[in-house]
């Protein structure tokens, strides 16, 4: 009876070990899928973190890069603004010394200025000039067309067909100046035909005809 009882009392204490370790390997199966879930729940918020910080960092690139492009078409239209009313200004300024020119023809006759009479409308007309040199010579110029055709109109002309210099401007109207282009085209004929017989070439040259 001892020995059974013997068996029995070591057959209790390996049960008892054997469930002691059933449940250590329990618990530590149950503690590992709670730190699983932890680890995994914090990686979830960690990635929620970060792509709330991506999502952040975007949108303040975004904004930038559209506040920068916004700051840039102010900058534009600020300075397309600026250079229009610089033009205006400078059209506004011709249009004001063009007058006083005009005003000066329709009471003296004529486009010559006195340098001690008007400095300022003598440098400009020299200006003027060197611009109409240009403008024959179908070149770019710093005026409009319609700005140098309001000089032609108001009497400045070539004194000849081809002029390299401002001094080749003339005033047309005079009768003097008048003259000149008449003898500057007479000029350029003969150094064109050789002859200022005008008979032999009229009929194929029909520009050289005189009234």
């Amino acid at each position: 009876r001892a020995a059974k009882l013997e068996e029995e009392l070591k057959k209790k204490a390996r049960y008892e070990k054997y469930r002691e370790e059933q449940e250590k390997k329990a618990r530590d199966v149950m503690y590992g899928e709670e730190r699983k879930k932890k680890e995994r729940a914090a990686k979830l918020e960690e990635d929620l973190k970060k792509n709330a910080r991506n999502a952040n960092y975007r949108d303040e690139h975004e904004k930038k890069a559209i506040d920068a492009k916004h700051m840039e078409e102010q900058k534009k239209r600020a300075k397309d603004a600026k250079r229009e009313e610089e033009q205006k200004q400078k059209v506004k300024q011709w249009d004001s010394i063009y007058e006083r020119l005009a005003t000066h023809k329709n009471q003296t006759g004529t486009l010559d200025v006195k340098k001690d009479d008007d400095e300022e409308l003598f440098e400009w007309i020299k200006k003027q000039k060197s611009i109409l040199v240009l403008y024959f010579q179908k070149k770019p110029i710093p005026i409009s067309i319609d700005q140098a055709r309001k000089l032609t109109s108001l009497g400045f002309s070539q004194s000849r067909p081809g002029i390299i210099r401002a001094s080749g401007i003339i005033d047309s109207s005079s009768v003097e100046n008048q003259w000149n282009v008449v003898l500057g085209e007479l000029k350029a004929f003969k150094e064109r035909f050789g002859s200022m017989t005008f008979n032999h070439i009229s009929s194929s040259h029909p520009e050289y005809q005189r009234q």
